[in-house]
């Protein structure tokens, strides 16, 4: 059986990167710190990385064709959205819009996207 251990996002700048993931969304100082190249949070069951994309330009000995267009979703899970909401917004973070209920998800969301344009949710169950 495969387990998810990392999820790893392929930036231009992983050091511009840096102060959203850390401060801003409030993950705290990287558990792996390379310069320029790398650093991942632990986030609990699974952590994230910020890779520098150069380092992964060829996989397989092969140059990847960079895609157009979303290819991720990145997502946390809160207890509380709207809370969450306000603090990252007194952060400075810039949300796509305000928190919602999505009922067919059975979720309460909010949306965002970091310094590169990698799509961020944070979301919550929906309570009745």
């Amino acid at each position: 059986m495969l387990a998810l251990t990392h999820v790893r996002l392929l930036l231009n700048d992983v050091d511009a990167s840096l102060p959203f993931y850390r401060d801003q969304l409030g993950l705290g100082e990287p558990a792996v710190a390379v310069p320029g190249i790398y650093y991942e949070f632990a986030t609990g069951s699974a952590r994230l990385g910020l890779y520098d994309r150069a380092s992964m330009q060829t996989v397989g000995g092969v140059a990847q064709a960079r895609r157009q267009g979303d290819q991720a979703l990145l997502t946390f899970a809160v207890d509380d959205v709207d809370a969450t909401y306000a603090q990252l917004r007194a952060q400075g973070v810039e949300f796509l819009g305000p928190p919602q209920d999505q009922p067919a998800w059975v979720l309460r969301v909010v949306h965002l996207r970091d310094p590169e344009g990698t799509l961020i949710e944070i979301n919550a169950p929906l309570t009745t």
